[in-house]
């Protein structure tokens, strides 16, 4: 039985929502944050698409158009559904079987990022690993409205943004924390 569970089942129907969050942060045994960041010397990733090649970082207008050409427009998951609306979403994306990451150099940087993670969220010891989900291609009006990820996976702890090295304004990650 998770722990989520066991705890759930330790909390009495009469008390308050506050007063069962309360009782659930008090059982938390170890520091860290809800988040983590860093801005860091990474090595480039030497970026392969299907149907492009190899890709110069910092992208380049021309290989933005042939990236393109190779993307879908990226989805947002509302409950179990999976939709498109431009409105929430406009971005584009191509999925992990549409490009490669080729310098062996990254895998030791991804490495040694999930151990600053770990750290960062109080989860030393755990071993994390990355999944690689999708490419994302923003260009000049791209947005994706306030939202909160879904787990992905079973057992997913975070998700992990990497801006790969790119000529841009804008572009900033919000964090929102709301009880």
């Amino acid at each position: 039985m998770s722990k989520a569970i066991q705890l759930n089942q330790q909390l009495s129907p009469e008390q308050t929502v506050a007063q069962q969050l309360f009782q659930a942060v008090e059982k938390i045994d170890r520091e860290g944050n809800f988040y983590c960041q860093e801005s860091i010397s990474a090595p480039l990733p030497g970026l392969d698409v299907m149907g492009v090649g190899p890709i110069a970082l910092p992208l380049t207008a021309v290989q933005a158009k042939q990236i393109k050409a190779q993307c879908e427009q990226a989805p947002y998951g509302k409950g179990e559904k999976t939709l498109v609306d431009k409105k929430v979403r406009k971005v584009w994306r191509m999925t992990p079987d549409h490009f490669l990451l080729c310098n062996p150099d990254w895998v030791t940087f991804m490495h040694e990022t999930m151990i600053k993670v770990g750290l960062g969220l109080g989860l030393e010891g755990q071993k994390l690993r990355c999944h690689l989900y999708d490419l994302l291609l923003y260009e000049k009006g791209s947005f994706f409205l306030p939202h909160r990820d879904g787990e992905k996976l079973d057992g997913m702890v975070a998700t992990l943004v990497v801006v790969l090295p790119s000529t841009f304004e804008g572009g900033e990650l919000f964090r929102v924390c709301s009880v």
